[in-house]
Protein backbone atom coordinates (compact mmCIF):
# COMPACT_ATOMS: atom_id res chain seq x y z
CA UNK A 1 0.00 0.00 0.00
CA UNK A 2 1.12 3.45 -0.64
CA UNK A 3 0.17 7.05 0.63
CA UNK A 4 0.35 10.07 -1.31
CA UNK A 5 1.54 12.60 1.60
CA UNK A 6 2.85 15.77 0.14
CA UNK A 7 3.14 17.05 -2.63
CA UNK A 8 3.78 20.65 -4.76
CA UNK A 9 3.50 21.63 -8.07
CA UNK A 10 5.81 19.32 -9.47
CA UNK A 11 6.85 16.57 -6.81
CA UNK A 12 4.76 14.14 -4.94
CA UNK A 13 5.88 12.89 -1.31
CA UNK A 14 4.41 9.12 -1.32
CA UNK A 15 4.89 7.04 2.11
CA UNK A 16 5.21 3.15 1.39
CA UNK A 17 3.83 0.73 3.72
CA UNK A 18 4.82 -3.02 2.07
CA UNK A 19 8.60 -3.62 2.18
CA UNK A 20 8.95 -5.45 -0.97
CA UNK A 21 7.41 -2.98 -3.23
CA UNK A 22 9.12 -0.03 -1.84
CA UNK A 23 12.17 -2.19 -3.05
CA UNK A 24 10.99 -2.71 -5.81
CA UNK A 25 10.20 0.86 -6.46
CA UNK A 26 13.48 2.40 -5.93
CA UNK A 27 15.66 0.19 -7.10
CA UNK A 28 16.45 1.05 -10.49
CA UNK A 29 16.45 4.70 -8.84
CA UNK A 30 19.44 3.40 -6.37
CA UNK A 31 21.33 1.28 -9.02
CA UNK A 32 21.99 4.86 -11.04
CA UNK A 33 24.51 4.92 -8.52
CA UNK A 34 25.05 2.09 -6.61
CA UNK A 35 28.65 2.67 -4.60
CA UNK A 36 27.02 6.28 -3.34
CA UNK A 37 23.81 4.12 -2.55
CA UNK A 38 25.45 0.85 -1.27
CA UNK A 39 24.23 1.42 2.34
CA UNK A 40 20.36 2.42 1.47
CA UNK A 41 20.17 -0.78 -1.24
CA UNK A 42 21.49 -3.14 1.46
CA UNK A 43 18.98 -1.61 3.57
CA UNK A 44 16.15 -2.26 1.12
CA UNK A 45 17.14 -5.40 0.95
CA UNK A 46 17.17 -6.85 4.30
CA UNK A 47 13.56 -5.35 5.43
CA UNK A 48 12.54 -7.67 2.97
CA UNK A 49 14.25 -10.61 4.47
CA UNK A 50 13.17 -9.56 8.32
CA UNK A 51 10.11 -8.45 9.31
CA UNK A 52 11.83 -7.01 12.86
CA UNK A 53 14.12 -4.50 10.43
CA UNK A 54 10.87 -3.22 8.61
CA UNK A 55 9.65 -2.67 12.30
CA UNK A 56 12.51 -0.42 13.07
CA UNK A 57 11.57 2.00 10.10
CA UNK A 58 9.33 4.80 10.62
CA UNK A 59 9.40 6.02 6.85
CA UNK A 60 10.39 4.64 3.46
CA UNK A 61 9.70 7.19 1.30
CA UNK A 62 9.75 8.05 -2.36
CA UNK A 63 9.68 11.49 -4.20
CA UNK A 64 8.29 11.54 -7.45
CA UNK A 65 7.17 13.39 -10.59
CA UNK A 66 5.18 12.41 -13.74
CA UNK A 67 5.47 9.11 -12.45
CA UNK A 68 9.12 8.86 -11.78
CA UNK A 69 11.31 8.44 -8.79
CA UNK A 70 13.20 11.09 -8.39
CA UNK A 71 14.66 10.72 -4.28
CA UNK A 72 14.04 8.11 -1.67
CA UNK A 73 14.43 8.54 1.78
CA UNK A 74 14.69 6.10 4.96
CA UNK A 75 13.75 7.47 8.23
CA UNK A 76 14.69 4.80 10.81
CA UNK A 77 14.24 4.24 14.81
CA UNK A 78 16.21 7.24 16.60
CA UNK A 79 15.08 9.29 13.47
CA UNK A 80 18.22 9.18 11.57
CA UNK A 81 17.17 9.73 7.70
CA UNK A 82 19.04 8.62 4.87
CA UNK A 83 18.49 10.23 1.43
CA UNK A 84 19.16 9.38 -1.86
CA UNK A 85 20.90 11.80 -4.60
CA UNK A 86 17.56 13.64 -5.63
CA UNK A 87 16.77 15.21 -8.93
CA UNK A 88 14.90 17.89 -7.94
CA UNK A 89 16.07 19.56 -5.20
CA UNK A 90 12.97 21.19 -4.14
CA UNK A 91 11.64 18.05 -3.16
CA UNK A 92 13.83 18.52 0.10
CA UNK A 93 10.75 21.14 1.84
CA UNK A 94 8.51 18.65 1.15
CA UNK A 95 10.46 15.31 3.33
CA UNK A 96 10.88 18.10 5.53
CA UNK A 97 7.29 18.74 6.35
CA UNK A 98 6.97 15.23 6.46
CA UNK A 99 9.60 14.26 9.31
CA UNK A 100 8.55 17.09 11.70
CA UNK A 101 6.11 15.39 12.40
CA UNK A 102 8.61 13.39 14.09
CA UNK A 103 9.12 16.49 16.15
CA UNK A 104 13.30 16.00 16.42
CA UNK A 105 15.45 13.93 14.06
CA UNK A 106 19.18 12.90 15.32
CA UNK A 107 20.57 13.03 12.10
CA UNK A 108 21.11 13.02 8.94
CA UNK A 109 23.24 11.04 5.86
CA UNK A 110 22.72 11.74 2.45
CA UNK A 111 25.24 12.72 -0.73
CA UNK A 112 26.47 16.52 -0.10
CA UNK A 113 24.54 18.78 -1.46
CA UNK A 114 21.60 17.19 -0.36
CA UNK A 115 22.43 16.82 3.29
CA UNK A 116 23.62 20.54 3.33
CA UNK A 117 20.00 22.06 1.96
CA UNK A 118 18.33 19.81 4.02
CA UNK A 119 20.12 20.29 7.28
CA UNK A 120 19.55 23.94 6.48
CA UNK A 121 15.53 23.95 5.97
CA UNK A 122 15.62 21.69 8.72
CA UNK A 123 16.92 23.74 11.32
CA UNK A 124 15.30 26.73 9.86
CA UNK A 125 11.81 25.00 10.30
CA UNK A 126 12.40 23.38 13.74
CA UNK A 127 15.48 25.10 15.20
CA UNK A 128 17.50 22.05 15.69
CA UNK A 129 21.22 23.60 15.59
CA UNK A 130 23.16 20.88 13.05
CA UNK A 131 26.76 19.82 13.21
CA UNK A 132 28.82 18.34 10.35
CA UNK A 133 29.88 15.05 11.00
CA UNK A 134 31.57 12.77 8.56
CA UNK A 135 31.98 13.05 5.37
CA UNK A 136 32.33 9.46 3.46
CA UNK A 137 34.20 8.79 0.07
CA UNK A 138 31.96 6.11 -1.18
CA UNK A 139 33.98 3.63 -3.44
CA UNK A 140 33.72 1.01 -6.20
CA UNK A 141 36.26 -1.82 -7.77
CA UNK A 142 35.77 -3.71 -10.50
CA UNK A 143 38.97 -5.28 -10.91
CA UNK A 144 42.18 -5.39 -8.26
CA UNK A 145 45.82 -3.36 -9.14
CA UNK A 146 48.65 -4.36 -9.20
CA UNK A 147 50.84 -3.53 -5.67
CA UNK A 148 53.24 -5.92 -3.57
CA UNK A 149 51.15 -7.78 -0.84
CA UNK A 150 52.26 -8.21 2.86
CA UNK A 151 53.23 -11.78 3.95
CA UNK A 152 50.45 -14.03 5.20
CA UNK A 153 47.12 -15.22 4.20
CA UNK A 154 43.62 -14.02 4.45
CA UNK A 155 41.27 -17.05 6.55
CA UNK A 156 37.54 -16.29 7.81
CA UNK A 157 37.30 -15.49 11.62
CA UNK A 158 36.69 -18.33 14.03
CA UNK A 159 35.00 -18.65 17.31
CA UNK A 160 38.31 -18.67 18.96
CA UNK A 161 38.22 -15.19 17.43
CA UNK A 162 35.45 -13.36 19.47
CA UNK A 163 37.56 -11.97 22.32
CA UNK A 164 40.35 -10.84 19.34
CA UNK A 165 37.64 -9.05 16.66
CA UNK A 166 36.23 -7.48 19.50
CA UNK A 167 38.88 -5.88 21.26
CA UNK A 168 39.29 -4.61 17.75
CA UNK A 169 36.07 -3.73 16.93
CA UNK A 170 36.26 -1.40 19.94
CA UNK A 171 39.38 0.36 18.95
CA UNK A 172 38.03 0.83 15.04
CA UNK A 173 34.79 2.43 17.02
CA UNK A 174 36.74 4.71 19.01
CA UNK A 175 39.56 5.58 16.02
CA UNK A 176 37.84 5.49 13.10
CA UNK A 177 34.23 6.96 14.30
CA UNK A 178 35.38 8.60 17.24
CA UNK A 179 32.54 6.48 19.34
CA UNK A 180 33.68 4.68 22.07
CA UNK A 181 32.08 1.52 23.00
CA UNK A 182 31.95 1.86 26.00
CA UNK A 183 30.16 -1.54 26.87
CA UNK A 184 31.96 -4.84 26.60
CA UNK A 185 29.28 -6.66 25.31
CA UNK A 186 28.47 -4.40 22.40
CA UNK A 187 31.39 -5.06 21.03
CA UNK A 188 31.78 -9.09 21.94
CA UNK A 189 27.78 -9.28 20.58
CA UNK A 190 28.99 -7.69 17.47
CA UNK A 191 31.87 -10.08 16.77
CA UNK A 192 29.76 -12.90 17.25
CA UNK A 193 27.21 -12.20 15.16
CA UNK A 194 29.60 -11.07 12.48
CA UNK A 195 31.47 -14.40 12.99
CA UNK A 196 29.19 -16.54 13.06
CA UNK A 197 27.41 -15.19 9.77
CA UNK A 198 30.71 -15.68 8.14
CA UNK A 199 31.25 -11.86 7.47
CA UNK A 200 34.86 -10.94 9.54
CA UNK A 201 38.07 -12.07 8.03
CA UNK A 202 41.52 -11.94 9.43
CA UNK A 203 45.03 -11.23 7.87
CA UNK A 204 47.61 -14.06 9.65
CA UNK A 205 51.12 -13.34 9.28
CA UNK A 206 52.11 -15.93 12.45
CA UNK A 207 49.38 -14.47 14.35
CA UNK A 208 46.42 -12.17 13.68
CA UNK A 209 47.21 -8.75 11.84
CA UNK A 210 44.79 -7.19 10.52
CA UNK A 211 40.79 -7.48 10.00
CA UNK A 212 38.31 -6.71 7.88
CA UNK A 213 34.63 -7.29 7.09
CA UNK A 214 32.04 -8.01 4.00
CA UNK A 215 28.88 -6.07 5.02
CA UNK A 216 25.27 -5.40 3.13
CA UNK A 217 24.83 -7.35 0.07
CA UNK A 218 23.48 -5.82 -2.80
CA UNK A 219 22.54 -6.98 -6.61
CA UNK A 220 26.31 -6.65 -7.52
CA UNK A 221 28.08 -6.48 -4.61
CA UNK A 222 29.04 -6.46 -0.68
CA UNK A 223 30.75 -3.71 1.19
CA UNK A 224 34.51 -4.00 2.30
CA UNK A 225 34.38 -2.50 5.89
CA UNK A 226 35.94 -2.42 9.38
CA UNK A 227 39.34 -1.98 8.10
CA UNK A 228 41.48 -2.11 11.16
CA UNK A 229 45.50 -2.97 12.04
CA UNK A 230 46.08 -2.25 15.31
CA UNK A 231 48.93 -0.13 15.85
CA UNK A 232 51.93 -2.56 16.82
CA UNK A 233 51.54 -3.92 13.39
CA UNK A 234 50.93 -0.66 11.04
CA UNK A 235 52.71 0.52 8.40
CA UNK A 236 53.48 -2.93 7.38
CA UNK A 237 51.07 -3.09 4.61
CA UNK A 238 48.42 -5.59 6.52
CA UNK A 239 45.39 -3.06 6.55
CA UNK A 240 46.10 -2.83 2.99
CA UNK A 241 46.47 -6.38 1.91
CA UNK A 242 43.65 -7.50 3.97
CA UNK A 243 41.60 -5.03 2.14
CA UNK A 244 42.70 -6.01 -1.71
CA UNK A 245 42.27 -10.06 -0.56
CA UNK A 246 38.96 -9.70 0.57
CA UNK A 247 37.80 -7.71 -2.28
CA UNK A 248 39.52 -10.10 -4.54
CA UNK A 249 37.53 -13.27 -2.79
CA UNK A 250 34.26 -11.35 -3.06
CA UNK A 251 35.32 -10.93 -6.40
CA UNK A 252 36.33 -14.83 -6.53
CA UNK A 253 33.23 -15.52 -5.10
CA UNK A 254 31.03 -13.94 -8.33
CA UNK A 255 30.54 -10.74 -7.20
CA UNK A 256 30.02 -8.44 -9.81
CA UNK A 257 31.94 -5.63 -7.55
CA UNK A 258 32.86 -4.43 -4.34
CA UNK A 259 32.29 -1.25 -2.68
CA UNK A 260 33.70 0.70 0.52
CA UNK A 261 33.22 3.74 2.44
CA UNK A 262 36.32 5.78 3.47
CA UNK A 263 36.67 9.19 5.54
CA UNK A 264 37.52 11.74 3.07
CA UNK A 265 39.66 13.37 5.57
CA UNK A 266 41.57 10.44 5.95
CA UNK A 267 43.71 10.47 3.06
CA UNK A 268 45.69 7.96 3.91
CA UNK A 269 43.05 5.36 3.34
CA UNK A 270 41.81 7.12 0.83
CA UNK A 271 45.26 6.90 -0.99
CA UNK A 272 45.48 3.36 -0.10
CA UNK A 273 41.86 2.17 -1.26
CA UNK A 274 42.89 3.53 -4.08
CA UNK A 275 46.17 2.20 -5.02
CA UNK A 276 44.28 -1.25 -5.07
CA UNK A 277 41.81 -0.07 -7.81
CA UNK A 278 38.78 1.54 -5.98
CA UNK A 279 37.27 4.39 -7.95
CA UNK A 280 35.82 7.12 -6.56
CA UNK A 281 32.04 7.48 -7.41
CA UNK A 282 30.90 10.24 -5.18
CA UNK A 283 30.32 11.40 -1.59
CA UNK A 284 27.88 11.56 1.08
CA UNK A 285 27.91 14.02 4.33
CA UNK A 286 26.47 13.31 7.36
CA UNK A 287 24.80 16.11 10.01
CA UNK A 288 23.91 15.44 13.98
CA UNK A 289 21.07 17.60 14.98
CA UNK A 290 21.15 18.75 18.84
CA UNK A 291 18.17 19.52 20.85
CA UNK A 292 17.13 23.25 20.61
CA UNK A 293 17.24 24.73 23.91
Amino acid sequence: MIVIVLSSRKVQLIQHQDAYSFNKRVRDFLMGNEALHHAMLSQCYAITQAAELLKQCHDLLTLESNGEVIGVAINRLGNSVSISMLNELGGVDLLVQHLKRHNTLSMVNAPTDVAQGFAQIWTQHTGQPHTPEMTLSAYRLEQLGSFTWAAGQLRKAAVADIPLVSQWYAAFCEEALGRPTTATTDSQNWATRQINQGHAFVWQDSDPVSMGCRIGQTANGFRVSIIFTPKEHRYKGYGKTCTAALTQQLLSDGQRYCFLYADKNNPLSNSMYEAIGYKLMGETQSYRFATAD
